[in-house]
């Protein structure tokens, strides 16, 4: 009795841990094609907001690269009277699209706030005149000063099909079976080869309020996978007890591994991919304007110069930081140590990095001690570290976006601190950040892209200066970063 209840307890174990791994591979899947169709639906307000720059353009051969973007109204600011209306040849009006735009003030004012934070955000409209559509509002970007609202009519069927099944089929491979539903009529649109009366998990598409995503194994469900092993488990139970003991304890050591390696690999090339879009994406539109000749001046010319080459330095940063990571893994990094001044690195740092914090709509302080303090160090090891402080700053500040560096000294110890107003660290995730890999999975922090080595290599570049880093964070009211570097003797 005691051996079959030790087994049945720990086949219950196993299936919580498995369906735990399996809800979350699952997630991440789902999350993974919503992510994708926000992705495209981005990447055309972004060709417009090109295209808006140009006035008078002809925006019909834009709608015609995305399927489904049948009608679209645009209007100087709030101005109504200026709307300007391109449509395909659909169901979608003029009348339909108007109405759609002046539907809902407080949305329309939200967005404009949003946008005049330097913050693009799509919202959908609700409107029951056009079955089958989804009305998408927007603000482009400011032209001359102005501000251009914008609604586009998006028939949900062809969208789907032109761009989130290719997706969809990448995505399911040969282990899971992915389907497209219309929740209103229960009709299937596309199945990668879902099978009859099995378990599955459902989520909404963000975008496509009519539609959901239902994905499933397409093998043997797991509830039979884990009722099969613990039928051989209690079999051998009496004989081995001890090694099953060990085996099943290995076997659970080795899922769990294999399966966050996978899941760390997956974020990893996720959340990389995603920082590295935004300062691409910066190149890429001044780098057009420039060549289009629009730039409406001399000195726009060299403030977009000026932006490329700023965007460039912080891909290269973000590229580098990836890099570092893979030689400090294979230890292969090595450090060259120069005499150099604190106050004088990090002055370099805040040039650099000024036009990303204005862009992103932050303001920040910088009090340098005016006492000289001599360090031996790698510089551009120091600069990357402050760059992760910085931009781990950004990312989890929502609200106040405010920034503060200082430098001073503590007895033998000269010290650079980077101090946030963001949403802070509870003390018991406090020592855990620094590992590598490592990410809150809890609360508004999951939602914060990441690839969780910033700090691992912050902490790595200060034990290999003889230094260390002190952290003071308290849950709503920020966090303080400070990097200790033993001062030279003059």
């Amino acid at each position: 009795m005691l051996y079959t209840y030790i087994g049945f307890k720990q086949s219950s174990d196993f299936e919580g841990l498995m369906k735990e791994i399996y809800d979350r591979q699952m997630d991440a899947i789902l999350f993974s094609i919503n992510q994708y169709s926000n992705d495209i639906l981005t990447g055309f307000t972004n060709k417009l907001d090109a295209e808006l720059m140009s006035e008078g353009k002809d925006l019909l051969p834009l709608m015609q690269n995305y399927a489904g973007i049948n009608g679209l109204y645009i209007a100087n600011a709030t101005n109504d009277t200026s709307a300007v209306f391109i449509m395909k040849s659909s169901p979608v009006t003029e009348a339909i699209l108007k109405k759609s735009a002046n539907l809902n003030e407080n949305l329309k004012a939200r967005l404009f706030r949003y946008k005049k934070a330097n913050f693009k955000k799509l919202e959908i409209i609700s409107i029951s005149e056009l079955d089958g559509h989804i009305f998408m509002a927007f603000v482009a970007e400011p032209v001359n000063g102005r501000y251009y609202y914008c609604v586009a009519a998006i028939e949900s069927y062809k969208f789907l099909n032109m761009f989130l099944i290719p997706k969809l089929q990448q995505i399911a491979g040969e282990g899971f079976a992915i389907s497209f539903k219309n929740i209103n009529t229960n009709d299937v649109i596309y199945t990668t080869a879902k099978k009859e009366n099995e378990e599955s998990f459902v989520k909404e598409i963000w975008f496509f309020e009519d539609y959901v995503l239902d994905i499933s194994l397409k093998g043997d469900w797991l509830d039979t996978i884990i009722i099969t092993r613990a039928h051989f488990n209690m079999a051998i139970l009496g004989v081995v007890i001890l090694l099953l003991a060990f085996g099943l304890w290995l076997v659970f050591v080795n899922v769990r591994r294999e399966v966050r390696l996978t899941q760390a690999k997956s974020d990893f090339v996720s959340n990389v991919s995603h920082e590295i879009r935004t300062p691409l994406a910066l190149i890429t539109m001044f780098a057009e304007t420039l060549e289009l000749g629009r730039a409406p001046s001399e000195a726009k010319k060299l403030e977009y110069y000026r932006i490329i080459g700023k965007e460039t330095t912080r891909l290269r940063n973000i590229i580098n930081k990836i890099l570092n990571f893979s030689q400090i893994e294979s230890s292969k990094k090595q450090y060259h140590f120069e005499a150099h001044d604190l106050n004088t690195i990090v002055g370099e740092v805040i040039d650099m990095y000024s036009f990303h914090l204005e862009n992103n709509g932050f303001t920040y302080t910088t009090n340098l001690s005016e006492i000289k303090m001599p360090i031996m160090a790698d510089k551009d090891a120091i600069i990357e570290s402050l760059i992760n402080l910085i931009e781990n700053a950004i990312k989890y500040s929502p609200e106040t976006k405010i920034i503060d560096l200082s430098t001073g000294k503590d007895k033998e110890y000269g010290f650079v601190e980077v101090t946030d107003h963001g949403i802070g660290i509870s003390a018991d995730k406090q020592s855990k950040i620094f590992d590598k890999f490592y990410r809150i999975t809890e609360g508004d922090i999951y939602k914060v892209q990441g690839a969780g080595l910033g700090l691992s290599i912050v902490k790595h570049i200060m034990e290999s200066h003889e230094g260390r880093v002190d952290l003071k964070s308290k849950v709503g009211k920020g966090s303080a970063f400070r990097l200790y570097f033993k001062i030279e003797n003059q």
